[in-house]
């Protein structure tokens, strides 16, 4: 599945993909808008009413003013959270593939300049399409269909059937894409036009782009779900509840750059995923960056009007977070985990800790912390959480994304993890910022230990060209480091900020590092705003 990797600098500089936005689509193109704040808020709105400009290419600008330096840090990561949210909502302009956004001005007033780049199919580096071709093409597809739809019957049912089974009986699935990533000069496959042009062959994003693209025709609440490595919709029936379609899941076709191995169609296509409940649906992992619909708990079933059951698919980004018991070793042999077990009994608090809240606030404003996990501060922080945090670590300091640092250093972003693909996940993998608890696991929803982050911390600085030599401190639990962490922690320990003169990790009390200790988020974020403020300050 195509990537989307942030980079904010102290600079101001922050690099972002963007996908797609069609003019003229149904009202039901605001669910993940609605989960944003004022500030991305107004810079979705401002995109939206400048079309014209994301068509063109032309920078888009928005000017603020009465904004310090901090203020204006956070609309910045107000401005990545708006892409987000556009690259959900709306799937219709396939030639975006990536912006940036500068920031310039004198004392509180400062001008926001958004710029794009096109994917490879309509670069002129690679370009061999037109986007208006292309944009007229699909949207006459895309009206055929509802017609075709609409034609079929008057009810939801009636009309998704149609559209799924156009889209699993006319397409291939593009075996071939999905194993290189991204071909260089062929980004058709993540777009919904590789499914409504039958010449063209998609993958997972194609098929649920156009789908959706296809039910905002229809007026059908739709919204795009991704998980791990893969995308899928959840659709809004006349009952009110929710359910999951997975059109790529019903197209066993297999291909290769758009040639079928067994002739035209496979003859296999079914509807094994076509409004799924949640009982039904659980080979499916949904990302932690948005709230997603909770699916009723029962598959729907045609010409009935069942009672919606919820039950939640999705982890609520206010929810507790599972807490494992088995710490990682990040050394082989590598120590299989435990199942994990969620804690149902305690919600976790909305705001950081009394103590925690100035460099808490830090770390959000700085661009540090994920919309995602701006809650439950005293929760344990999950090892794909950390991940996450300490690969956002590295592009900020290095102003370059995840995929770039990746490809200066020949490195693939891949994992030999079953459990995870998550994108987070294999970019720290492949930086070396973390191992697995085996070979093949990597356990992303387990804890962590603070020798664990300290190792981790102590990595991604190196990736960042820090010397880890520290001065070790003296501490008196220090026999029961690990000899992995023994260096790490006498770095984290050693390393100071520049303004405050904090440590990036300091002891527990009573000259204790307490190796084994937890991890909670906010203590994680505090520890990565350090460490990102002594690297700055170096």
């Amino acid at each position: 599945m195509k990537r989307f990797w942030t980079a904010l600098l102290s600079t101001l500089f922050l690099t972002l993909a963007l996908l797609p936005l069609r003019a003229g689509a149904a009202a039901n193109q605001d669910y993940f808008y609605s989960q944003l704040d004022a500030g991305a808020k107004e810079i979705y709105s401002h995109l939206l009413q400048n079309r014209d400009s994301l068509r063109s290419g032309t920078p888009v600008s928005i000017s603020k003013s009465g904004m310090d330096h901090a203020s204006a840090s956070h609309y910045m990561q107000s401005s990545a959270n708006a892409v987000k949210a556009l690259n959900r909502d709306h799937p219709e302009i396939f030639w975006l593939d990536g912006w940036r956004t500068e920031a310039s001005g004198m004392g509180n007033d400062y001008t926001f300049t958004l710029s794009f780049d096109f994917g490879d199919s309509w670069s002129s580096a690679y370009g061999t399409r037109s986007i208006a071709g292309d944009e007229s093409a699909m949207n006459s597809q895309i009206a055929a269909l509802a017609a075709q739809a609409r034609a079929a019957g008057s009810s939801r049912y009636d009309q998704l059937a149609s559209v799924h089974d156009w889209l699993t009986h006319n397409n291939l699935y593009n075996s071939y894409a999905a194993g290189l990533r991204s071909p260089i000069g062929d980004s058709t496959p993540w777009e919904a036009i590789s499914a409504l042009d039958t010449s063209l062959s998609p993958v997972c994003e194609g098929y649920a782009r156009a789908f959706k693209l296809v039910c905002d025709e229809l007026d059908i609440p739709c919204v795009l779900a991704c998980g791990g490595d893969h995308m899928w919709n959840c659709v809004q029936m006349e009952d009110g509840a929710w359910y999951a379609v997975d059109v790529t899941y019903d197209d066993p076709v297999v291909s290769y750059n758009g040639v079928a191995q067994n002739k035209l169609t496979s003859g296999g296509e079914t509807r094994r995923y076509f409004l799924v409940g949640a009982q039904d649906f659980t080979d499916h992992t949904y990302d932690r960056d948005w709230n997603y619909p909770t699916l009723n708990r029962v598959s729907y079933a045609a010409g009935s009007a069942p009672v919606p059951e919820p039950a939640p698919v999705a982890p609520d980004t206010a929810g507790t977070p599972a807490e494992p018991v088995i710490p990682e070793v990040p050394t082989t042999p590598a120590v299989p985990a435990a199942p994990a077990t969620p804690d149902s009994t305690t919600a976790p608090a909305a705001t950081a800790s009394d103590w925690a809240r100035e460099e808490v606030d830090g770390a959000i404003r700085s661009g540090l912390v994920p919309p995602a996990l701006q809650s439950g501060y005293q929760s344990k922080i999950t090892r794909a959480e950390f991940a996450h945090l300490a690969v956002v670590l590295v592009e900020q300091v290095t102003g370059s994304s995840a995929d770039r640092l990746l490809e200066g250093l020949g490195r693939e972003m891949d994992s030999p993890f079953q459990d995870t693909r998550d994108p987070y996940v294999l970019a720290a993998y492949a930086l070396g910022i973390v191992n697995g608890r085996t070979k093949t696991t990597f356990d992303p929803d387990g804890s962590i230990t603070r020798q664990e982050a300290a190792a981790m911390l102590t990595r991604a600085a190196n990736i960042l060209g820090a010397p880890v030599n520290g001065n070790a401190k003296e501490f008196r639990d220090s026999g029961q480091f690990a000899p992995w962490a023994a260096e790490a922690i006498a770095y984290v320990s050693s390393v100071r900020t520049p303004d405050t003169n904090q440590p990036v990790m300091g002891g527990v009390g009573g000259k204790q590092f307490d190796p084994f200790g937890t991890y909670t988020r906010e203590q994680a974020f505090i520890t990565a705003y350090r460490l990102l403020q002594a690297l700055a300050g170096s």
